[in-house]
């Protein structure tokens, strides 16, 4: 059902984004308090996956900057 909303249906890959994305859609003219709920547990999530990225990106630009610096036996 959410996996086909037209806002939030691309990010698929992230389950939980687009159940609080999608939710928060449908009760924002139903019950306000929930639309509420789910957008700040889908801004949340967002962080949480922010979070995993960079933590991920540095991890390899820190191997690649070791990795650069070592002298080469050429």
């Amino acid at each position: 059902m959410f996996d086909q909303s037209a806002n939030f249906g691309f990010l698929k890959e992230h389950p939980l984004l687009v159940w609080h994305g999608a939710g928060a859609e449908l009760f924002v003219y139903l019950d306000a308090q929930v639309a509420m709920f789910k957008i700040r547990a889908f801004g949340d999530e967002m962080a949480k996956n922010l979070e995993a990225a960079l933590r991920e990106f540095a991890a390899i630009a820190d191997a690649l900057s070791s990795r650069a610096a070592q002298p080469t036996d050429t």
